[in-house]
Parts: structure tokens; sequence; C-alpha cells
């Protein structure tokens, strides 16, 4: 079960842990004035806090923060530290002229005696926010144990095992953080009201609806005032189409072809996209055609397009 609480900043960073690690990756554009020499200080920064190592690449016009995955004392992130080290990420968030392009899977896994808290770090409403959960102990938690400590001894046997053991972990902590990460943008996702609608100049053939539901976007296509009924109809919007994508667009309209209904963020990056079919609304005037895109963070409209947008 996912808390919204982050074990950072809640309860269970009052319990020390044995041990822990950071790992992923903070990437986006290099779009502030500055930008990279905050970037590289708060690399700096966060080797002076000696949370492991972290890397900088700057390539073109993007950048990606890696945090290494080593074993690190569970006291080394104690209340003042882990302040800092969020002060930190939110720097780069206050640096960057475009916070909404900015992607993060970093993440920290706090191993106690009987469990571990996992916090994945992510961006909401323009502030670095962490969102946690505990989890039982699995065999991958075993690595890196400090000496002199009590952690799990691995049985007689266990080394036989070990690859596979440790492999089925990995894929298993690695679905967890893709279902964790959905179920974030589900939580937080924006009001179907906020979201702009661009229909490709299609509104007056096209009628949409949208509407929240459980975390995603319902789209309900109908159609417009003007959706041609007759073929002499029919073809004076083709003739009125005045650009070559204009008119793949009309033709898709009347003569039942696909278009893609895509959700963007502000920035006009395609977060979800899927295909619908228009033959659906030929046959009768009360026809509608229905899509489920699921909700994301950065939602911010609502486009009908010819192309997918989404990157492959």
């Amino acid at each position: 079960m996912v808390d919204v609480e982050d074990p950072l900043d809640g309860q269970a960073a009052k319990a020390v842990p044995l041990r822990l690690w950071f790992g992923g990756i903070l990437e986006g554009p290099r779009s502030g004035p500055d930008m990279d020499a905050i970037l590289e200080d708060v690399t700096r920064r966060i080797g002076v806090l000696r949370l492991g190592h972290a890397e900088l690449e700057l390539d073109g016009g993007r950048f990606s923060l890696l945090l290494g995955d080593e074993i690190l004392p569970g006291d080394r992130l104690g209340e003042s530290t882990r302040d800092e080290f969020m002060e930190e990420l939110q720097r780069i968030v206050d640096a960057t002229t475009d916070p909404h392009r900015l992607e993060s899977t970093l993440r920290c896994t706090e191993i106690h005696d009987d469990h571990a808290n996992e916090t994945l770090f992510a961006i909401r409403d323009g502030r670095f926010e962490g969102f946690g959960k505990s989890r039982n102990l699995t065999a991958a938690d075993a690595r890196g144990g400090i000496p002199g400590s009590s952690l799990l001894v691995l049985p007689s046997g266990y080394q036989g095992r070990k690859a596979l053991g440790i492999l089925a972990a990995v894929v298993l902590l690695l679905g967890l953080l893709a279902w964790q990460r959905g179920l974030i943008d589900r939580m937080f996702a924006g009001d179907a009201a906020t979201l702009v609608v661009e229909t490709a100049g299609l509104e007056a053939c096209l009628k949409l609806s949208i509407e929240s539901r459980w975390g995603n976007y319902e789209v309900r296509i109908t159609r417009g005032e003007d959706y041609p009924e007759t073929t002499a109809e029919r073809q004076v919007l083709l003739e009125k189409s005045g650009t070559p994508a204009r008119l793949a667009l009309v033709r898709a309209v009347v003569d039942g072809g696909s278009i893609f209904v895509r959700l963007e963020d502000e920035g006009g990056k395609v977060l979800e996209s899927t295909e619908v079919d228009l033959r659906k609304l030929l046959p009768s005037a009360d026809a509608e055609i229905r899509v489920v895109l699921p909700g994301r963070i950065r939602a911010a409209a609502i486009r009908l397009a010819l192309v997918s947008g989404k990157q492959t």
C-alpha cells in the first residue's frame, strides 16, 4: 500500500535503518540561466553530504544527474542531512525555466531489521517531494551487509540459487517502481476541467467532452453541428480544407478514418496517445466514441492529431 507521506520525512524516519542506498536519474532540459553552474554545485553538495556517488552528464540541451547505489550506513541520513538533500534537489527545480519537463526516477531504499522503506522522488506543483511505502524484506535487500551487524545470514545452498533470486528481486523492484509511479500520477492528476482541448480545427465537425474518472481521463467523441450527413456536405468540407494536413484530418472525419487523441504537457510533449477509429460515427447521429487516457500529473491539454507523437 502506497503512503502519500514520505518515509524520509515521516515517523518511519525516526527509526535509524541498518543501511541504505540511493539510485535513479533526474533528467531534463538545460533551460535556465546559470543552470549548468547550479547542476554542478548540487552534484558537488550531494558528495559533501556523503550520500554516495553523484554523476552529472551534460549532453546538448539536456542534463542527467545519476545517483550511485553504494551501500551507506543507516545513520548517514540524519534529519538535517535529509533536509539538505531535498533542498539541493529543489534548487534544480527552481533553476529551470520549465520544471514540467523534468523527469525523476530518483529513489532511496532504507533497510531495517524487519522491513524496508522505499521512497521515490518526484516533482509535484513545482516542489520536489518524496512518495514512499514500507514493504517486507527480500533476498536482494541482503546485499552490502555491514561488518559487525546482525544482518541476514544466507542459508546453506543459497549460493546455487543466488543469481536467479537476485534477478527475480530486481525485476520485481523495477515493476513495483513503475507501478508506484503510475499510481502517483493518477493520485495527483489535474482535473479534466483544467485541460485545454485542441481539436485541430475540427470543433465544428466533432464534439469532445472530458471527465475525470478514478485518476483517468474519459474522452467522449460525438458528431458536431457541421458533421456531414450528405455527400454534398462532405465535398464542401473537403474543398474548404485549405492545407494538406487539414485535408487529411477532414478526410479522416468524413470517410471514417483514424486519428489520435493525445494527452500533452504545457510544452506540447506527448504523455499518452491512443488511436481512435472514426468509422463508429458514420452509422448514426447518436453514435459516440469513448477513449480512456491515464491521468498524469503534468497533463495540460487533450489534442486531436494525425500522428501519435509518442517517441518509439
